[in-house]
């Protein structure tokens, strides 16, 4: 069911929301969606690790590392924050932090099949 007059934004019964991204190039694009989640429902723990990707896309990665920190305190195993934050502190030469990110990212989400050719 659609409850925003933004195009990109859908709810459904479970209470996700979901970012179709389709016509969002920009990490601005993206961010001005994820704030609208957030607006929407504030204590969704993927909608804050949406936001840190946008602020990370645009280079403002101490509110990316907040966002991010949001939404793993709301899901303390929410893989795409863990490994996200993993990339954004590495980035920033905090190498031992992202590697124990990365760990934790794959102790949760598990080992992933490599596609078939």
């Amino acid at each position: 069911m659609k409850i925003s007059s933004k195009p990109f934004i859908y709810y459904d019964q479970q209470g996700m929301i979901y970012e179709l991204l389709a016509g969002c190039s920009s990490g601005a694009g993206v961010a001005m969606v994820t704030e609208e989640a957030l607006r929407l429902a504030p204590e969704l723990p993927e909608a804050h690790k949406a936001k840190g990707t946008a602020l990370h896309s645009l280079g403002l990665f101490p509110r990316a590392e907040a966002a991010y920190d949001r939404a793993l305190a709301l899901n303390p195993h929410l893989e795409g924050a863990l490994f996200n934050k993993a990339i954004l502190v590495h980035q920033q030469g905090r190498a031992a932090e992202a590697l124990r990110l990365l760990s934790k990212a794959l102790a949760v989400g598990g080992p992933k099949p490599l596609p078939s050719a």
